[in-house]
C-alpha cells in the first residue's frame, strides 16, 4: 500500500513524458511512435544494396562473418535517435521498452528455429560509468517478446577507444580480437543485438568470434543505421 502511494506521488510530481513531444503518460506517445520511419525493404548492411531481406549480398561475403543485419530505422530519425540517446546518455531505462517493442513488431516473423538472442558486451569502463548495458536491456526484452532464450554469449577482453571518428579500416582493427565466447553454444544460431550500426565492424568481430566456436548463423539486430 505504501509503495503504491509513493508511486502515485512520484507519478504526480514527475510524470512520464514522451521523449519526443513531451506528452504525458508515455515515454513514447502513439503519434511519435507512428512517425518513426522503419525500413520496409531489406538491404545488405555492408554496401546498402537492396535485397529481398537483410542478408549480406554475395559481393560482400568475403571477410564478412555476419549472415545479415536486421535494421529497424535510420539514426537521422529524430524520435528514434532521441529514444536511443536518452537510454544511453540520460540513463532513461524506460526508453528500452518501446525500442524492443518496435523491433518485435518489425521482425516478429523471422526464423526462430535453434536461435538464441544475445547482445554486444559493453566496454568495461562505460559499463561502470553507465551502470548497465543498453543493448542487453533491449535484447532481453526483445527475446521475451519473441519467446526466445537470452544468453550472454560473449565477453569483452579489452577496453578499446571509441569507434567514433575512425575510418572503416580503423574501426575493424580497433575491435579485432577484442571478444571471447562465454559458453558452449555449438550448432546454435544467434540474433546479436546492438543499438546503432555504422560500418558493422563491432558486430562482424563478434560474429567472427562466435563462428570460430561452432555457431552456425549470426545475424545482427540493430535499432538504427548511422
Amino acid at each position: 500500500m505504501i509503495i503504491k502511494i509513493k508511486k502515485l506521488i512520484n507519478d504526480f510530481l514527475f510524470p512520464v513524458k514522451c521523449v519526443s513531444c513531451g506528452a504525458i503518460d508515455s515515454v513514447l506517445c502513439k503519434n511519435c511512435k507512428n512517425s518513426i520511419k522503419k525500413f520496409d525493404k531489406g538491404f545488405c548492411y555492408s554496401c546498402l544494396r537492396e535485397g529481398k531481406d537483410f542478408s549480406v549480398c554475395n559481393s560482400c561475403k568475403k571477410g564478412n562473418y555476419l549472415d545479415g543485419v536486421l535494421v529497424l530505422g535510420d539514426y537521422k530519425d529524430y524520435c528514434l535517435k532521441k529514444l536511443i540517446w536518452d537510454l544511453k546518455f540520460n540513463f532513461i531505462k524506460d526508453s528500452a521498452e518501446p525500442l524492443a517493442l518496435m523491433l518485435y513488431e518489425r521482425f516478429k516473423n523471422i526464423n526462430k528455429e535453434d536461435y538464441i538472442v544475445s547482445s554486444v558486451p559493453l566496454n568495461e569502463k562505460r559499463l561502470k560509468y553507465r551502470g548497465f548495458n543498453q543493448s542487453e536491456i533491449i535484447a532481453r526484452k526483445f527475446a521475451g517478446l519473441m519467446d526466445l532464450d537470452y544468453k550472454e554469449t560473449l565477453l569483452r577482453d579489452k577496453n578499446t577507444p571509441s569507434q567514433k571518428g575512425l575510418t572503416k579500416l580503423e574501426r575493424s582493427l580497433n575491435v579485432d580480437g577484442v571478444f571471447n565466447v562465454s559458453g558452449d553454444f555449438n550448432k546454435r544460431n544467434v540474433y546479436l543485438l546492438d543499438d546503432v550500426i555504422t560500418t558493422g565492424a563491432t558486430l562482424n568481430s563478434c560474429a567472427k568470434t562466435l563462428k570460430k566456436t561452432g555457431i552456425n548463423e549470426v545475424w545482427g539486430v540493430v535499432l538504427a543505421r548511422d
